[in-house]
């Protein structure tokens, strides 16, 4: 029992030192987490400052069904094959620049292009579209809620 009480000693020691540099690092770092905010639209917030347009699901299925827009899934390679939106590619925000002379090319033409991923805890949709667009996209749309928004409204899926 009495190492236990050293150990468990040095254990708060350390997550207090650690605590402490944390939110000396928030405080006087250059990119600030807030303490608190609208975390429930901070993806869409960042798309706004980021100049990328938002798609709500109704439109972004309207868009599918007609066939007016590219759309890429950023999620990892393995959540693409157990579901995704029908007709999308799968591309993430990681590999970007090395599959970029894959789709580069399909966007020649001036396309509207929807990007998503996960839902509105996934940013990797947005990382992607700020790709797109410094690659001059124009017509660029993130659909922040994601697939789980449109499972959520029962819209039409497609596996691998």
């Amino acid at each position: 029992m009495n190492r236990a009480i050293p150990w468990a000693r040095q254990a708060a020691g350390l997550a207090l030192c650690a605590a402490t540099l944390a939110a000396a690092a928030n405080v006087w770092g250059p990119r600030r987490i807030p303490w608190r905010g609208d975390w429930e639209h901070f993806l869409e917030e960042q798309a706004r400052r980021a100049g990328i347009a938002l798609i709500g699901l109704t439109d972004a299925r309207d868009a599918l069904e007609r066939k007016e827009a590219i759309f890429f899934d950023a999620r990892p390679a393995a959540d693409f094959a157990a579901g995704h939106l029908p007709g999308a590619f799968s591309w993430t925000a990681a590999a970007a620049v090395a599959r970029a002379p894959e789709f580069l090319p399909l966007l020649m033409s001036d396309p509207s292009v929807v990007v998503y991923c996960a839902g509105l805890d996934c940013d990797e949709a947005l990382l992607l579209a700020v790709f797109l667009k410094n690659a001059g996209v124009k017509s660029l749309w993130l659909m922040a809620e994601g697939i789980a928004g449109w499972r959520r409204m029962k819209f039409p899926e497609a596996r691998e």
